[in-house]
């Protein structure tokens, strides 16, 4: 007789399962938990300190589409909205007092262009001081556009501005 014939079949080891896992897969499973947690706040935290901005642009959005209010009324309502916007990024003891060619100075000094002293920026302190039939005659729809979008760009440059405003 054959003595290899006695022999029995090769019996392989089972399969390893995928539980437990390795040391190793633990911690990129941990390390990704964290990551997402940590983003979710970074996210949460950007949006919490934007809420401002996205409330003024709408705000500059429901002022824009104000089809039967007077060019004064728009003019005033984008004041008073920068002046919101430069109460959330300087101090309110600074922006207050600011008034006239000194407010539209500050403007220019934190966006860093003269649009505000030489351009479409000049409507902010001349709606406040003619009368409003007279202003309305004046301010053409491009004027009253290019304000919108000087405002637009101030608020939207907001981050920035946080930065310049607490040196000036």
């Amino acid at each position: 007789m054959d003595p290899l014939s006695q022999l029995r079949a090769l019996h392989l080891p089972p399969e390893p399962g995928w539980w437990p896992l390795a040391p190793g897969w633990w911690l990129i499973s941990i390390a990704t938990v964290l990551l997402m947690v940590s983003g979710f706040i970074a996210l949460y935290r950007h949006r919490k300190k934007n809420t401002w901005r996205r409330a003024a642009l709408s705000e500059l959005n429901r002022i824009k589409q104000h089809s039967n209010s007077t060019a004064q009324d728009s003019i005033i309502r984008c004041a008073l909205l920068l002046k919101r916007v430069a109460l959330a990024i300087d101090s309110r003891s600074h922006v207050a007092a600011l008034g006239g060619q000194q407010w539209l100075a500050y403007l220019d000094q934190v966006t860093q262009t003269d649009q505000y002293t030489k351009g479409a920026g000049q409507l902010l302190t001349q709606a406040q001081y003619q009368p409003a039939d007279v202003l309305d005659a004046s301010v053409t729809d491009s004027e009253l556009n290019a304000l919108y979008a000087l405002v637009e760009r101030t608020v939207k440059r907001s981050p920035y501005l946080r930065r310049k405003a607490n040196r000036v």
